[in-house]
């Protein structure tokens, strides 16, 4: 036959293996890709270098990272099983050595607790908005960071700064009870019976069924007790 098809795989002379674009002939490949490749071949060389340059660069990158999360997850675990009084060195060597990861975040997190707990609400203050700062919203971190902004807050009693975390708290799943109550709380502080009434009545509201079940009575308390009140 006369006509040779494309799947007829022809004889390619040994000296030509390491030839490109002989090869490319011998694939029967349209002429314009042939073309293209000799023109651009340097580019397509250069690109094709990168391009794996950076797939190895970001596997041993990633495995790196993975290795220090790790690492970092395990020296937060020891510093927190040490005895109280030797946590807070502990925890800040965890800080300092595993930045960018969550094992910094929370190590810095526990030293503001530890903090809290000499009164050092101030400086625990500086280190709840510093942590918070660079999160995302969407962070498990966010709404855990923002009570403990409006709890220190309150405890420093600057009421308003305390009442816009919880009214943050309002719009977050899992944390809007603990918005509705704080601000209801605030209300109560500064005498707003009504304002404060309103909100545990809109707390009631939008508890969920578990909610209702551990909390109901208790907020039904709290608004009779405001309700009884001259």
């Amino acid at each position: 036959m006369s006509d040779q098809s494309v799947f007829e795989k022809e004889f390619v002379d040994e000296r030509e293996k390491n030839n490109v674009e002989g090869v490319l002939e011998q694939l029967n490949l349209p002429p314009a890709v042939i073309a293209f490749y000799k023109k651009h071949k340097r580019t397509i060389y250069v690109v094709l270098v990168t391009a794996i340059a950076i797939i190895v660069f970001w596997a041993l990158y990633s495995s790196y990272r993975d290795k220090r999360i790790e690492q970092g997850g395990n020296q937060l675990y020891a510093a927190m099983k040490l005895p109280v009084e030797q946590q807070p060195e502990a925890l800040a060597a965890v800080a300092e050595s595993y930045a960018s990861t969550a094992a910094q975040s929370w190590a810095r997190i526990e030293l503001a607790h530890a903090l809290t707990s000499e009164n050092k609400h101030s400086e625990a203050l500086e280190v709840y908005e510093d942590v918070r700062t660079g999160l995302k919203q969407s962070s498990p971190l966010y709404p855990l960071l923002t009570l403990a902004i409006g709890q220190t807050h309150e405890a420093l009693q600057n009421n308003q700064q305390a009442m816009a975390e919880y009214q943050i708290l309002q719009s977050i799943d899992g944390y809007s009870g603990f918005g509705y109550e704080g601000v209801a709380r605030i209300h109560e502080k500064e005498m707003e019976i009504g304002l404060a009434l309103t909100a545990y009545e809109q707390y009631l509201g939008a508890m969920s069924s578990e909610e209702e079940r551990f909390m109901g009575s208790i907020i039904r308390e709290k608004i009779a007790q405001l309700k009884a009140l001259p």
